[in-house]
């Protein structure tokens, strides 16, 4: 019987996770092999299913580490739209010696973000049952650094059409989110997330007549 959640776009909802683990049983037999993009070097050779997850700030642990799950698993979480995925973390085998050939992912999650949870086999022919455990924990992920200058880029001739932004860095920072919006909020937020890097600037183009904010965020892996 074909997985309800097969596709991206079917994606089934995880109740807001608590900070002592929630689980919730699936299976990836009949699946089709989505069209995912690469995640931290994973690529998808076996059938998969879906999931998503709202954001709340704080950090978030996904697994399939349980004597339920009957095969070699891999995890891949990505944002934005199912359209247009970007990577966000993923993992094949997590600890082998306690938890067999499961995975565990963790990352920081957004405010507001939806994150989309591709639970797929390790090589073409693994499929089979699952039960896929989340929780979150107290540490919350959105750190803005201390400082943040922007500075005006011009063309060949003079006209400002980008942005520079530098920031000082944050302690254990992997990685900064940079996030844009057109209008003021207290606070900024949500905002578009624009793009992400893990150096101390970042560079954006800009369209005439618009004025635009800036935050920067980083995780704290």
């Amino acid at each position: 019987m074909l997985p309800p959640n097969d596709t991206c776009s079917a994606a089934i909802l995880l109740p807001s996770p608590a900070d002592t683990g929630q689980w919730m049983a699936g299976w990836t037999i009949g699946a089709t092999l989505d069209n995912a993009p690469a995640c931290s070097s994973l690529t998808q050779v076996a059938p998969g299913v879906w999931y998503k997850i709202l954001g709340n700030g704080t950090r978030m642990t996904v697994t399939t580490c349980d004597p339920y799950t009957d095969f070699d698993t891999r995890l891949s979480v990505y944002h934005n739209t199912c359209d247009t995925l970007q990577c966000v973390a993923a993992n094949d085998n997590f600890n082998i010696p306690v938890c067999g050939m499961t995975s565990l992912v963790n990352w920081c999650a957004n405010t507001g973000e939806t994150y989309y949870i591709l639970v797929h086999g390790a090589f073409w022919y693994e499929v089979g049952h699952f039960k896929i455990g989340y929780w979150h924990d107290e540490t919350l992920c959105n750190i803005a650094p201390d400082s943040l200058v922007i500075q005006a880029l011009g063309d060949t001739s003079g006209v400002a059409n980008r942005v520079r932004l530098y920031w000082t860095p944050v302690p254990y920072a992997s990685a900064y989110c940079v996030h844009r919006d057109t209008t003021l909020g207290i606070p900024l937020s949500p905002a578009t997330l624009i793009g992400t890097t893990a150096d101390t600037n970042y560079t954006d183009s800009l369209h005439a007549g618009l004025k635009y904010f800036y935050t920067v965020t980083t995780s704290i892996p």
